[in-house]
């Protein structure tokens, strides 16, 4: 099991893809909720989008780790989830637990018994996103899902005022569709991966977001890919 705890800037964003059409009105833009038919290779994990519970900041990080758990046939309450990890700067206290945020996922993994990888951004040169993207498709190549830290056009990236906490929202991505081996370690421009929402159901058949890998690097000020997100 593989989870991806990004402290740096990760610039892995909601962006807009003109390669998809829209045409579910649950799905919501710039995700397209349609499953790719036309990729040569392709490894998903078995598990589903679901529905983060609201209170407390937002379940969004413990939902994460749950979402990925089931691919592995366990089932981990987000309460419990919660209440493995330590103060993270976020909400929470010692009775209810604390919210999941890059500061104590790993911890909270730890005490949970889950086995992690978490990219390497201590020694990774920056501009960090496509060494970012590299490490993803490797993982989701081995049918391995991730969790990962987003910013979101409209907020402000900079969660609780915690440094290196440049992410609005935490999902889980749980699988990838390529027209070249999955072996072949380059990250290619129409690649295609799907994440959830914390926001479920992701369309009418609640099949996730999916998105280009071109699609997904902007900066922090989102007047890229991301402009009419």
């Amino acid at each position: 099991m593989l989870f991806n705890n990004i402290k740096a800037v990760i610039l892995a964003l909601f962006a807009t893809s003109a390669v998809f059409a829209q045409t579910d009105p649950l799905c919501i833009a710039p995700g397209n909720c349609q499953t790719p038919t036309n990729a040569l290779y392709s490894r998903v994990i078995p598990t589903s989008p679901r529905y983060q519970w609201t209170t407390g900041g937002g379940f969004c990080g413990a939902l994460s780790i749950q979402t990925v758990a089931l691919a592995h046939g366990v089932w981990i309450s987000e309460d419990i989830i919660r209440k493995n990890a330590g103060p993270g700067g976020g909400h929470g206290n010692d009775k209810e637990g604390y919210e999941i945020l890059h500061t104590n996922i790993e911890g909270a993994l730890t005490n949970l018994g889950l086995k992690y990888e978490a990219f390497d951004h201590e020694n990774t040169p920056l501009p960090q996103s496509h060494s970012y993207l590299g490490w993803l498709k490797s993982q989701l190549a081995r049918g391995r899902g991730v969790v990962w830290f987003i910013m979101c056009q409209g907020d402000g990236h900079n969660c609780y005022d915690i440094p290196k906490a440049t992410y609005d929202h935490i999902e889980s991505v749980f699988g990838l569709w390529s027209n070249h081996s999955l072996s072949d370690p380059e990250v290619y421009p129409d690649d295609v991966l799907v994440h959830t929402s914390g926001y479920a159901p992701d369309g009418t058949n609640n099949t996730g977001y999916y998105r280009r890998f071109d699609s997904l690097i902007d900066t922090t000020a989102m007047n890229g890919n991301c402009s009419a997100a």
